[in-house]
């Protein structure tokens, strides 16, 4: 009670332990007996607390003065309460709630909400297009390609793209604008047009009708056979030139002249083989050990007449001498028309110079011989025997790819367990192309036997008899 005088007392409206204000007289309410104000501002303006939010929209009560407990408020309104917790409502400018201090007295009390600040997100701008625009911009050497206005307005829209790019105060609208300002003045860029120019006369097209006559009626490779290698060489190499340049479009009239004059002259000098079906002019054979009715006169004889096979001397055919390797190396070297070979070492024992060289080399780069496979040596003065000439001819066949799919079984012969594994199939195709028939009335091989001259003569005969047109 607070005695006033003349007889009235005031009973200050007082909150023991009030948790928001000092109790300052100056803002009490004050009310007489009766309970008239006599004192103070409105109720609405006392107790009031201003709060700041956290930035979920919360405030912990205990940070609150005054030894605030939150059991005793209750009537909660702008916001709801929960462990201390206070959440206020989304869009509540104050909180007002009641508070009970004792004695079934209780007060109004308001916290003002200060929401915390939320700082705008920056403004950021994206000039990615822009600087993709500038990094593809079209070199200053370029200018003299384009007419002097559309030229000028690419350049002023491409100046400005450059300020506005190094703007750190420029908006997105200015660096759209610069971008579609400078794509628009590069494809509003026009070239300059070049005087037209007197239309020079085509050149006149060289004929080529000769020379693709002439390759329509060229000898076909079918009968390459007929011919010497040396001339069909020559051919094949003018006949391939002539090919390019009926391919070549830019080939001057003077290439296919010389083109048309070179073919015809290599057809002029195919040389055909001589023919052993054809009948020939009878020869006397100059070999005084050579007589008509011996077994081995017919072999002699075409051997001689198609220089295959020559005589020891002018007079002398020696037939019963047993042949060499070498010699029977030479002797498919000239079967073959002679082709020419760069000596090289293949066999220790076979030196350059020798007669038999270049054969020999020959015939191991066409792999028609291998020489030893022990000691690496051809062995040129070893005699041949029967199976190594058989395997000779089988290899020198099929390097002239001739048909060697016609063979026999040669068990019928008594020494057929006598030849060689590395000969047997050469031996089949000996005997079942007729190569070979056999000696003793065609009784036995003699593969291992060694062959001589004579024999030689004969299989040469009946080989070139059975592939002559296939040559």
């Amino acid at each position: 009670m607070l005695d006033l005088g003349s007889g009235r007392q005031l009973d200050v409206f007082s909150c023991s332990g009030n948790h928001l204000t000092s109790l300052d007289l100056s803002n009490l309410e004050i009310f007489d007996f009766y309970g008239d104000k006599v004192q103070g501002e409105s109720k609405d303006n006392y107790n009031t607390y201003t709060i700041e939010l956290s930035e979920d929209g919360t405030f912990d009560l205990q940070m609150l003065p005054g030894n605030f407990d939150v059991s005793k408020a209750y009537n909660w309104q702008g916001g709801s309460v929960a462990d201390n917790i206070l959440t206020v409502d989304e869009d509540a400018e104050e909180v007002i709630y009641k508070y009970y201090c004792g004695n079934g007295k209780n007060m109004t009390a308001r916290l003002a909400v200060k929401k915390k600040a939320v700082e705008p997100d920056p403004v950021v701008v994206d000039k990615t297009a822009l600087q993709a625009a500038l990094n593809g911009a079209i070199d200053a050497a370029e200018k003299e390609k384009y007419t002097e206005t559309t030229w000028t307005k690419y350049e002023e829209a491409l100046e400005n793209a450059k300020k506005i790019l190094s703007d750190e105060e420029a908006v997105q609208a200015d660096v759209d604008a610069a971008v579609e300002a400078l794509n628009e003045a590069r494809e509003a860029l026009e070239e300059k047009k070049e005087p037209d120019l007197p239309t020079p006369p085509e050149p006149e097209k060289p004929d080529k009708t000769r020379l693709q006559e002439l390759l329509k009626n060229v000898i076909p490779d079918t009968e390459k056979g007929k011919y010497t290698e040396e001339s069909w060489a020559a051919y094949a190499e003018v006949l391939s030139k002539a090919k390019e340049v009926e391919a070549d479009e830019k080939a001057s009239q003077e290439e296919i002249d010389a083109a048309v004059k070179a073919l015809n002259e290599a057809l002029e000098a195919l040389e055909k083989k001589p023919d052993p079906t054809e009948p020939q002019e009878p020869v006397e054979l100059p070999y005084e050990d050579v007589a008509e009715n011996d077994w081995f006169y017919d072999g002699v004889y075409y051997n001689y007449t198609a220089k295959i096979m020559t005589g020891k001397d002018t007079t002398h055919f020696v037939p019963y001498e047993n042949l060499a390797r070498a010699q029977f190396a030479v002797i498919l070297h000239r079967l073959s028309g002679k082709p020419d070979v760069t000596y090289k070492v293949r066999f220790p024992d076979v030196p350059d110079g020798q007669f038999y060289s270049k054969a020999v080399i020959w015939a191991a780069d066409t792999k028609v011989v291998n020489g030893y496979t022990d000691t690496g040596l051809f062995g040129p003065s070893d005699y041949i025997n029967r199976e190594q000439m058989a395997v000779m001819m089988y290899r020198y066949a099929k390097y002239r790819k001739y048909d060697v799919s016609e063979k026999a079984d040669y068990s019928q012969f008594t020494d057929a367990a006598s030849v060689s594994e590395f000969a047997g199939e050469a031996m089949q195709w000996a005997v079942g192309s007729g190569i070979i028939t056999g000696k003793d009335y065609g009784t036995r091989l003699d593969p291992q036997g060694n062959a001589s001259r004579a024999e030689c003569a004969i299989i040469i005969q009946r080989f070139m008899e059975k592939y002559g047109e296939e040559s």
